[in-house]
């Protein structure tokens, strides 16, 4: 009996010798790929507050919730204004509420028209970006988040209420259930320990998840293909209004090829605390392989990228500025 452990003792103490070289290497191979990225900051005049970004193409789509007009969007080097357009109010032309569409289309889908009812989608004509189709979609349910148009039949949203991913057919706004997550036995959705952001690409979509450091990546109808898990620990979440909880992905955005997962594993004081420094870029291909990790002089809260993976335009609270990154 001693002789056999202290032979599975041997073969324990040789895998955990391998497990960390292993460990070790990747470690090293992670840091030897970081880059750090330098921000280079953008005063636009046109804009007081940043509420989302989005990219169409080259050009990288803003929406503001303060200004009177809701919709700006830039590009070109140095970036500059291309278009504005959306003004605020409650008719069949006017923006309720700018809500950006995630899309790997050269196209701005913008919704939050008519009353929060319309959809509608707009491209460049070499001068300006001009209107093109419109999608009636009636607000029933929960409200449909990082909505991602797959093409002109289908869109993608995540339910962060009832945990769900699911599409929706444009031609009869028929929805359908592609993923359930496991839900805490509360009802305060924001707390819930599988709340996550949704990004969808050309051929798959990932779900980073808030309070815990693992993505899954999905084919187009739900199905995981792969998981990314640094750790097995379950997180730890306080309730309330002052709570301050980690976070460990705090975004992520999807261009035709690549994921960009916005990894912090800190708490929102010891981000702030921190001067915004810290986070890193995360980035992965279709199929879910860490490609590459990118580091911030300044880090951004929100963000997008070109869908050409050239440039990233982020915004945070601190600089109160667009921030442009370019991307080697």
């Amino acid at each position: 009996m001693q002789m056999k452990y202290l032979c599975y003792l041997s073969i324990f103490i040789l895998f955990s010798c391998h497990y960390q070289k292993v460990e070790d290497k990747q470690k090293k191979e992670l840091k030897g790929d970081t880059s750090l990225l330098h921000a280079k900051i953008f005063y636009p005049n046109e804009i007081f507050d940043v509420a989302m970004i989005s990219s169409a193409g080259d050009f990288f789509v803003i929406a503001s919730v303060k200004a009177e007009t809701l919709i700006h969007i830039y590009g070109g080097d140095p970036l500059t204004l291309k278009s504005s357009f959306g003004k605020k109010g409650e008719g069949p032309q006017d923006l309720m509420l700018p809500i950006l569409c995630k899309t790997t289309l050269n196209k701005a889908i913008i919704g939050g028209f008519d009353r929060l009812s319309t959809f509608i989608t707009y491209t460049f004509d070499g001068e300006d970006f001009v209107m093109r189709e419109k999608y009636k979609i009636p607000q029933k349910g929960n409200p449909m988040n990082d909505i991602a148009f797959i093409d002109s039949t289908r869109l993608i949203f995540n339910d962060i209420f009832d945990l769900q991913i699911k599409s929706l057919d444009l031609n009869n706004n028929k929805q359908k259930l592609l993923r359930e997550f496991e839900k805490d036995d509360h009802r305060e959705s924001f707390f819930y320990s599988n709340k996550g952001n949704l990004a969808v690409s050309s051929k798959s979509m990932a779900y980073a998840y808030s309070y815990k450091g693992q993505i899954d990546f999905m084919d187009l109808n739900g199905k995981v293909i792969h998981v990314v898990k640094k750790d097995d620990r379950k997180p730890s979440i306080t309730i309330g209004p002052n709570a301050d909880n980690k976070y460990y992905y705090a975004n992520i955005f999807a261009t035709k090829n690549f994921y960009y997962a916005l990894y912090r594993n800190k708490t929102t004081n010891e981000f702030v605390k921190g001067q915004y420094k810290g986070d890193v870029i995360e980035v992965y291909n279709n199929e879910g392989t860490l490609i590459r990790t990118y580091s911030f002089d300044i880090s951004p809260i929100i963000y997008a990228v070109d869908q050409n993976d050239r440039r990233m335009v982020g915004f945070n609270a601190q600089k109160e500025a667009l921030l442009i990154y370019d991307l080697p």
